[in-house]
């Protein structure tokens, strides 16, 4: 439930940051942040559509969930990355 609590306000945040991205013409940094926050939310759904559909899937080492946290941090600072060298350069 907290889960898609945070979703809800993502997608204001989104909302939010395609605006300005509009208004100030598509600085960097609000781009970045824009493509950022459009995947962090990608991922919260999926995580929702995952638990929701089969729970006990679930049910994982620890080590499994530290491998997957920094999967997931390391392809956001990839995406990071890729979407600094596009806007930047």
């Amino acid at each position: 439930r907290r889960l898609a609590w945070i979703c809800a306000g993502t997608v204001v945040v989104q909302a939010l940051l395609g605006a300005a991205t509009v208004i100030l013409r598509l600085p960097p940094p609000v781009s970045i942040a824009h493509l950022l926050t459009a995947t962090g939310l990608v991922t919260m759904l999926t995580v929702i559509a995952t638990r929701l559909r089969a729970p006990a899937i679930l049910q994982v080492g620890p080590g499994f969930v530290r491998a997957s946290n920094t999967a997931l941090v390391l392809l956001a600072l990839q995406i990071a990355l890729g979407a600094t060298v596009r806007h930047l350069w």
